[in-house]
């Protein structure tokens, strides 16, 4: 993905809303490109996390219950991965499956967490309020 494609999909997120030049040349630079086919995982409850988690650039992405239930969609402009990436079992907590062909864009906490420490706070409060809708 070109780095100006990658520029777009950052702005479409709200986490990135006000990140300047330089902070989103971090981003593009030390981000990956993912494809996913419909109904592949692209997480799986349990897994090894990698310390990575994602934006979803195209497609879908569907949480699933135990039972393989879809319980919630999420699409472009959302960020995906982020409570496995931070938490201390590094463990996904929820599987998502793409309910149609999906584009993310991967990031490594350890590429990011030096040269943006105000993304990793972002990233543990949405970690927090994801966490917390589980449980209303």
């Amino acid at each position: 993905m070109e780095l100006e494609n990658v520029r777009e999909a950052l702005q479409e997120c709200d986490l990135f809303e006000d990140f300047d030049e330089s902070q989103c040349t971090v981003l593009a630079e030390s981000a990956q490109l993912t494809s996913y086919p419909e109904g592949r995982a692209i997480y799986a409850k349990g897994r090894e996390a990698d310390r990575t988690f994602g934006l979803i650039v195209s497609g879908e992405a569907e949480a699933l219950s135990e039972s393989g239930i879809a319980l919630r969609t999420l699409g472009p402009g959302q960020i995906i991965g982020e409570i496995g990436a931070m938490s201390p079992q590094q463990r996904r907590t929820i599987t998502l499956r793409a309910g149609k062909h999906t584009e993310v864009l991967e990031w490594r906490m350890d590429n990011i967490t030096e040269q943006l420490p105000e993304l990793v706070k972002r990233l543990k409060d949405l970690a927090w309020r994801r966490v917390s809708d589980w449980f209303e």
